[in-house]
């Protein structure tokens, strides 16, 4: 595991950030909401041994010409799938390199996807501003080390105020409502609230968090989605129990005990209701 001082590192590997920056592991978004959905020994075994999937690889390529304009790890491999050895030795070899590989005619659908988001007036007038992509930071927050990956990060300076963008591609509708509906599940509050905790720490003042959503459907709509106020309290509240879940996590304690009492969700009050007067 790589060693790195407190502050904003770019140009980090995605490898070697997810392997952790620190010694032991900083807490990350990821790891934080898995503790809060998960007993322990559960979120640390999906954290050092969690399945890939292809949607990951296309967020990857995304997020490199989306943010950045550019391939950077993605690469076309020379097979129209994975299904022969050749191909699959070819896959296999390119992860290790720390690439990301595709099928041929894979990588045409997140340009051409691309080429749409950044021709989008308003997504160009943040995307445009002087900000740095795939920002790496490691903090001090609450007695523990804490990382996070920005996405987009643009600083505040004379000129801009500054702000923290984060995309999101969707294999469903690229809707305010439809994202807020799912982010709640996906814990992007969370997410948001740590990414702010962890610039404030550094010293940098807090900042607008937005999120860029995708299509990654034609015609590859897009929304800019900017956190609230109370959005970014709930996931402080909850970010706090993920950090005092993570220290017993770090003091030893992997494992759940005791009974805990049920408390099903209210729907269940109402559909009792509804079966009587049946």
């Amino acid at each position: 595991m790589s060693e790195f001082e407190v502050g904003l590192h770019y140009d980090v590997p995605a490898d070697i950030y997810h392997k952790g920056l620190a010694e032991p592991r900083p807490l990350s978004s990821t790891l934080a909401k898995n503790l809060l959905r998960m007993l322990p020994e559960e979120a640390l075994w999906e954290l050092e041994c969690g399945e890939h999937k292809d949607s990951y690889d296309f967020g990857t390529a995304a997020h490199e010409l989306i943010l950045q304009g550019e391939l950077k790890t993605a690469v076309e491999l020379p097979f129209d799938s994975y299904r022969s050895k050749a191909a699959q030795e070819a896959r296999d070899k390119a992860y290790a390199q720390g690439l990301t590989p595709f099928v041929q005619g894979k990588l045409d659908e997140v340009r051409e996807m691309a080429d749409v988001v950044r021709g989008k007036t308003e997504n160009a007038a943040l995307l445009n501003t002087g900000g740095s992509a795939e920002v790496s930071a490691l903090a001090e927050c609450d007695g523990i080390m804490m990382q996070a990956r920005f996405d987009y990060l643009r600083l505040p300076d004379t000129d801009h105020a500054g702000f923290i963008l984060d995309l999101k591609t969707t294999a469903g509708s690229a809707a305010p409502r439809e994202f807020m509906r799912n982010g709640a599940s996906y814990g992007y509050h969370i997410q948001a609230a740590m990414y702010q905790t962890v610039l404030q720490a550094l010293g940098y003042p807090r900042l607008p968090f937005i999120w860029l959503v995708v299509s990654k459907n034609p015609p590859y709509a897009s929304s800019l989605i900017q956190a609230s106020q109370v959005d970014l309290e709930v996931g402080e509240l909850m970010l706090a129990k993920a950090i005092t879940r993570w220290k017993a996590v770090q003091g030893g304690n992997l494992h759940h005990t005791g009974i805990t009492q049920s408390s099903f969700p209210a729907w269940i009050q109402y559909e009792a209701e509804e079966l009587s007067n049946d």
